[in-house]
């Protein structure tokens, strides 16, 4: 091996995070831990809501959570070896509207704007209510917006739907997006 290849190893090691056990004094916020380093608790659910007990307006929820045995960061309660993670979407944040009143009120009562108004949108509501559902077409483009929902409230809130209930996700794609090439015709011949 060259001199070359042991500076690239070298340069190699030294790129990596190093995480050092109790005692040191290069710490890193416990945040930044490496997974395997810690363990989270699952979020309390609240009844009423049917989210995390700890769901902020940004969709962000706090868990609690504990290192691994000789693992000491910055924000670490020493007594309890615990600290609170900040997830970053761990939830949908809603104000309280109900997809499911939202959905009935756009297949029966859609042509007159209830729906529109339940959501917060008052002035196509109105619209609506004065011109028959915009002749029913926008009765029935609301129907199925709100029945894929992508149309939700005014203030920009999810809906409040069952904790394991149906619930639209939209996928992001980044370069970081990792999208499987099988599919269910190249199982077979596995």
């Amino acid at each position: 091996m060259g001199q070359l290849g042991l500076v690239n190893i070298f340069l190699s090691v030294l790129s990596v995070p190093v995480y050092k056990s109790r005692g040191s004094e290069n710490l890193v916020s416990c945040s930044n831990l490496l997974l395997g380093q810690y363990r989270c608790d699952e979020p309390l659910i609240s009844i009423a809501t049917q989210l995390p007990e700890t769901c902020d307006r940004d969709n962000s929820i706090r868990v609690s959570c504990e290192v691994a045995p000789g693992i000491n960061c910055i924000g670490l309660n020493n007594v309890t070896n615990r600290f609170e993670k900040r997830i970053e979407n761990g939830c949908a944040y809603s104000s309280g509207y109900s997809h499911s009143t939202a959905l009935l009120l756009s297949v029966f009562l859609g042509w007159t704007g209830a729906d529109r108004f339940y959501l917060g949108y008052y002035a196509i509501g109105g619209l609506k209510l004065f011109t028959f559902g915009c002749f029913f077409l926008c009765h029935l483009t609301d129907s199925i917006l709100i029945a894929l929902q992508l149309l939700g409230p005014a203030d920009g809130t999810a809906y409040r739907v069952n904790y394991y209930g149906l619930r639209s996700i939209r996928i992001h794609f980044t370069n970081e997006t990792y999208v499987s090439e099988l599919s269910c015709f190249d199982c077979g011949s596995l």
